[in-house]
């Protein structure tokens, strides 16, 4: 296991630095600075900020700098705000990481027993209406379910804030939004491992043998049968993180999309970089997660062919 999970982070260092040096440049070649958009600024004035930040120098250089800032844990100044790119994010990150973890726990909650009931119960009503449900709940965007939900539990019925991130009540629109989406995608996936499981021979030798019904459920079927689950939580882990561009907009969470959001329009190189870099060690970080829980419940599978 430390092998394999020495590798694994030595693969991530490439993967980040590629990353990195892509963004790097990429942000660069849209048009404009970080100070467009002071249209009253006099151009002396822009000149000594470009100066001040480096930003008047050869691209190579520039990059060499941050590299350089990079590897001391230095993210770099935000051009647009009064604040550095590490202070922004250790203020940002942890409201998306809990509202990531309040989505995250509501799709396990909902999608695991759904779908695990839609496969005991295949093709009768405990099937059809909660896998109908969950193909709708797919196709749904977060940017039209988000405002749904406030619509309905925030101005009509007034339960819920729309907007903000102050109290528990807060939580609840904003992770229902996101946490529907990956619920449907996690019962469909329980279900057609479940259902995979339960067509093996050793279930049908179970049966036979007079075993419980739950007992083979919860102690033959469901080990097997949540292994595609686990495999869907890595990408799902960094979703539910890194996907919420759009409800931290619409419910006004001072998160971490909402801040790569605004920074991408203000053209602020460090903190678009900042972003993607915690955005990407989490997607990494995620998968690497998931394949040693997968061969800790799958013997079959070793380390070295994960």
């Amino acid at each position: 296991m430390f092998k394999f999970i020495l590798y694994r982070l030595l693969q991530t260092l490439l993967v980040l630095w590629v990353i990195v040096t892509v963004t790097f440049f990429l942000v660069r070649l849209a048009p404009g600075d970080p100070f467009s958009a002071e249209r009253s600024m006099p151009s002396h004035v822009k000149e000594r900020l470009m100066q001040h930040y480096g930003l008047d120098q050869p691209a190579w250089v520039q990059y060499g700098n941050y590299v350089s800032s990079l590897l001391q844990g230095d993210l770099g100044p935000s051009y647009t705000q009064s604040r550095n790119v590490n202070q922004i994010l250790a203020q940002t990150f942890p409201v998306s990481l809990e509202l990531g973890a309040w989505a995250l726990l509501i799709a396990l909650c909902i999608g695991l027993p759904v779908g695990v009931v839609a496969a005991v119960y295949r093709n009768t009503r405990l099937d059809y209406v909660p896998m109908s449900m969950a193909m709708v709940g797919i196709c749904l965007p977060t940017f039209v379910l988000g405002p749904l939900l406030a619509l309905f539990f925030g101005v009509w019925l007034n339960w819920f804030n729309v907007s903000g991130w102050f109290g528990p009540h807060d939580r609840v629109l904003p992770a229902l939004t996101i946490g529907l989406v990956y619920a449907a995608v996690i019962a469909r996936i329980t279900r057609g491992g479940m259902l995979e499981i339960l067509t093996r021979d050793f279930i049908r030798t179970a049966r036979a043998k007079g075993v419980p019904f739950h007992t083979i459920i919860f102690k033959h079927t469901l080990r097997g049968g949540l292994l595609p689950v686990v495999s869907y939580m890595g990408p799902a882990l960094a979703g539910v993180i890194s996907g919420s561009f759009v409800v931290e907009t619409i419910f006004q969470i001072p998160g971490l999309g909402r801040e790569f959001v605004s920074s991408a329009f203000n053209r602020d190189y460090t903190l678009v970089l900042g972003t993607v870099i915690v955005y990407a060690a989490l997607i990494t970080l995620a998968n690497l997660l998931v394949d040693i829980v997968q061969v800790l419940l799958n013997p079959r599978i070793r380390f070295e062919d994960s």
